[in-house]
């Protein structure tokens, strides 16, 4: 047994995990291409459309798992196009994305998605490592915020203001609101989003990693001996 008192928790606790697990999906990801025409600004087009075990194999054979497109609440002020939205730099965004959730709860994590009006939708293949070695690689738990307070969000726009942006950056793609959808300008859209039982850590940047950093893989059984 560990020396750690939450690592000896979290081995004795059905609802914690000691993994983090990257799963792929079907579908496309967001693609962001620099606008010749307005250097520092970026045009936006849906990515090509893969398959999530075209997805994982393209992992295991490249190593490391692309950092393909940015997340969190300040994604809005990534400028496209000819809109000056603060000029966030989209690298500091780039994420790769792992989930908390503990492994007896997979089943539930992939009916959840699949019920979910998302266009992607996760499937049945992925690769876990120890929350040891992601977060010695940068790795974090998001820093999940309440979209319906108003004090709450001014607080959370005051970290990604220009004149803080350089001190706040490694906050910056962490930030996930749950609630009223919100642009970070504060302004309202329609519906609400709450994502929290995803229970996700990001790395900023390609995850890059050899094959004895890996703790297990997934997919159908069916398909062990092939992947």
């Amino acid at each position: 047994m560990p020396d750690n008192p939450s690592e000896r928790i979290m081995q004795s606790r059905a609802d914690l995990s000691q993994f983090l697990i990257h799963l792929t999906r079907n579908g496309s990801y967001q693609v962001y291409e620099p606008f010749r025409r307005n250097p520092g600004h970026y045009l936006f087009r849906g990515g090509d459309t893969q398959e999530a075990k075209t997805a994982l194999a393209s992992i295991l054979s490249e190593k490391p798992i692309r950092a393909r497109a940015p997340f969190g609440h300040f994604k809005f002020q990534i400028p496209v196009g000819y809109q000056n939205r603060g000029m966030m730099p989209l690298e500091w965004l780039q994420c790769v994305c792992f989930s908390e959730t503990p492994i007896s709860e997979l089943r539930s994590f992939y009916k959840a998605t699949q019920q979910s009006s998302r266009v992607n939708q996760y499937q049945k293949y992925g690769i876990a490592f120890s929350q040891a070695f992601v977060r010695s690689r940068g790795g974090h738990p998001l820093l999940y915020f309440d979209s319906n307070r108003d004090d709450t969000i001014t607080a959370i726009n005051k970290i990604g203001e220009p004149t803080n942006r350089e001190a706040t950056r490694p906050l910056l793609p962490l930030c996930e609101p749950f609630g009223r959808k919100r642009n970070a300008d504060g302004t309202l859209q329609e519906g609400s989003v709450d994502f929290r039982w995803e229970r996700e850590w990001r790395r900023v940047g390609d995850f890059r990693f050899e094959y004895a950093e890996a703790a297990f893989g997934l997919c159908p059984a069916h398909e062990i001996d092939e992947m």
